[in-house]
């Protein structure tokens, strides 16, 4: 049976993808498999940060781009395997809503857990001012992450 042949698992696949949620999937952009923290699922396009083991080099000579890695300590997020940063210099263009609700249904996309609350305005304030990110995208951060539950 495929997710849509079965409505009540694509709507609580869909209820998961809320901002903070971290979903381990392939990444086009990165062309490999990489852990994504989301920051909004829409119908046309969603948004996600990617999670890395430690920032790039390019990141880490830039100061700039170096205050908006948000550390992500494995002691408050169990689901990851080495303490992390979460780089919020920039965005990352997941695929839609639906497409990733099929994916957590599927198999394909991975739910593995939510970012802590006491992160949420760090990212906020790391995203804010980001020359890489677009203003409307900067606003959707702000409101996804303070209306989180």
């Amino acid at each position: 049976m495929t997710s849509q042949n079965d409505p009540a698992r694509m709507r609580q696949a869909a209820a998961q993808l809320t901002a903070g949620a971290v979903l381990r999937f392939f990444s086009i952009r990165a062309r490999k498999v990489k852990m994504h923290v989301l920051i909004a699922a829409m119908a046309d396009r969603s948004l996600g940060f990617f999670v890395n083991t430690k920032p790039a080099p390019f990141i880490v000579r830039n100061p700039d781009l170096l205050r908006r890695q948000v550390d992500l300590p494995r002691a408050t997020h169990p689901f990851l395997t080495y303490d992390s940063s979460l780089g919020c210099h920039d965005v990352d263009r997941l695929p839609p809503a639906r497409e990733l609700a099929e994916g957590l249904v599927e198999g394909d996309i991975e739910l593995l857990g939510k970012l802590d609350r006491s992160v949420y305005s760090v990212v906020i304030s790391a995203a804010t001012g980001s020359p890489l990110i677009a203003m409307r995208d900067q606003g959707l951060i702000t409101r996804a992450f303070k209306g989180s539950p």
